[in-house]
C-alpha cells in the first residue's frame, strides 16, 4: 500500500479511533494498538522473484543480499519506506546496527 492509499482510506475515519495492527491469519483477539510510525529517509530493497518453484517478497536495508542457488528471477528495487508496528524500537536509526 502506498502513503497516499492509506490517507485516503483514513480520509473519513473518526481521529479518536484507535488504530490496530494484525499479524496475517490472526483473529480479533490478536490486534494490538499501533505505537510507532517510522518515515524511513533511506532507500530499502524491495526483493522478489522465485524461491524454487513459489513466488516470495521480501524487504530489508542496506546492500541486496546473495542468494542461494534456490532463487531464481530476483529482481531488487530501492523503494522508500515507512514502517508501522506496535513497537519498532529496533528500527530506529539511532539503535540500529
Amino acid at each position: 500500500m502506498k502513503v497516499y492509499e492509506l490517507l485516503g482510506r483514513l480520509a473519513n475515519a473518526d481521529p479518536e479511533a484507535l488504530v490496530l495492527v494484525f499479524m496475517p491469519y490472526a483473529d480479533a483477539a490478536d490486534g494490538a494498538v499501533l505505537g510507532d510510525v517510522i518515515v524511513r529517509d533511506d532507500l530499502w530493497n524491495h526483493e522478489s522473484g522465485l524461491y524454487g518453484a513459489r513466488p516470495y517478497e521480501v524487504f530489508y536495508p542496506g546492500v541486496p543480499e546473495e542468494r542461494e542457488p534456490l532463487y531464481s528471477n530476483e529482481k531488487v528495487e530501492r523503494v522508500k519506506v515507512v514502517l508501522i508496528g506496535e513497537e519498532l524500537g529496533n528500527f530506529h536509526p539511532q539503535l540500529e546496527v
